[in-house]
């Protein structure tokens, strides 16, 4: 098989993307490819490195171009099981002037699959900066989000992500039980009745069911929470982010807030990602933190009831 021009290199079907990205490609791809012999491989270059380069790379450019190669390990990883829900790599902002200090700084955590996770700091810390990064609201940041492997910035925003603000707000045009089923739409092909059939079945187990033709903005903050929890589950999403979502709701509807969320991330390994700046109200549910202050991450990692409190005292010597 011989490419001899540009015309027929774009004509190389997707799959040859990466390759064609790599800077061995880029200096060998104006060479002929003829099926390699035994003995050593000889091609017209004047520069002696180049010349290494190629005969190195030359086996593995005939046979990618003759589909003998699988393709998928030149990919970036996008497909199969991958620990880390979230990671987080040398995280760098700032605001305005190039002159000025990062707002975030050298940000460096991991959160695994299926873990609840919160990131804990006070008002002004750079927990809701980072979280517009994450759910990709932001995107103007150095370093790398990876979700599920992915970076963040050439995945779907949306892909298996679903964010819970402090405030939602739904549309108007649509009651309870319409908002439901367009979400679904938008990501489902089911057979209409099926997606019916299991809205209200989850519309009837969060008692929810007599509120279905009211506008969801009228509900309470609980009940807002509830929807956007049935929302989370049709949507069968494998990472929450959420951004200080407790703080409208009274101590009884926290609690069976947040148990609802434990339950998806115990029962359903959903990777659950919460900002708090009470600690109190969290500690319960967590078993992995991220402490930041000022855009730095101080510390992070796994942690239980006890540990959570005593790592906060000890971090910000309380």
């Amino acid at each position: 098989m011989t490419f001899s021009n540009k015309e027929n290199l774009n004509n190389i079907n997707s799959e040859t993307n990466t390759l064609k990205k790599s800077k061995e490609f880029k200096k060998i791809k104006k060479y002929k490819f003829n099926k390699p012999n035994n003995k050593t491989v000889s091609m017209a270059s004047s520069n002696r490195n180049e010349s290494n380069i190629i005969d190195k790379f030359y086996l593995f450019c005939y046979e990618f171009f003759s589909k003998k190669v699988n393709t998928s390990n030149l990919k970036e990883k996008s497909s199969g099981h991958y620990n880390h829900a979230i990671e987080v790599k040398n995280l760098y902002m700032r605001y305005g002037s190039k002159k000025k200090d990062p707002f975030i700084k050298d940000c460096n955590f991991n959160v695994d699959e299926g873990d609840f996770h919160v990131i804990i700091g006070q008002n002004g810390a750079g927990k809701s900066t980072l979280i517009k990064m994450i759910i990709g609201l932001n995107l103007n940041y150095q370093g790398d989000i990876l979700i599920n492997g992915i970076n963040r910035k050439k995945c779907d925003p949306n892909q298996k992500l679903t964010f819970v603000p402090d405030k939602p707000i739904f549309p108007n045009e649509w009651n309870v039980f319409d908002y439901l089923l367009e979400i679904c739409r938008m990501y489902d092909s089911s057979n209409i009745e099926i997606l019916k059939k299991k809205i209200n079945g989850y519309l009837e187990d969060f008692d929810l069911l007599n509120d279905a033709d009211k506008d969801p903005n009228n509900l309470s903050s609980g009940q807002k929470q509830k929807l956007l929890i049935i929302k989370i589950l049709l949507l069968k999403s494998k990472i929450i982010v959420l951004d200080e979502p407790t703080s409208n709701l009274d101590a009884i509807t926290r609690k069976q807030f947040l148990s609802l969320l434990k339950e998806l991330s115990q029962k359903n390994k959903v990777t659950v990602f919460i900002s708090t700046h009470v600690l109190e109200e969290i500690k319960y549910y967590a078993n992995s933190a991220t402490f930041i202050d000022k855009g730095k991450v101080l510390w992070s990692g796994k942690v239980s009831n006890e540990e959570i409190v005593n790592k906060h005292n000890e971090i910000f010597r309380v």
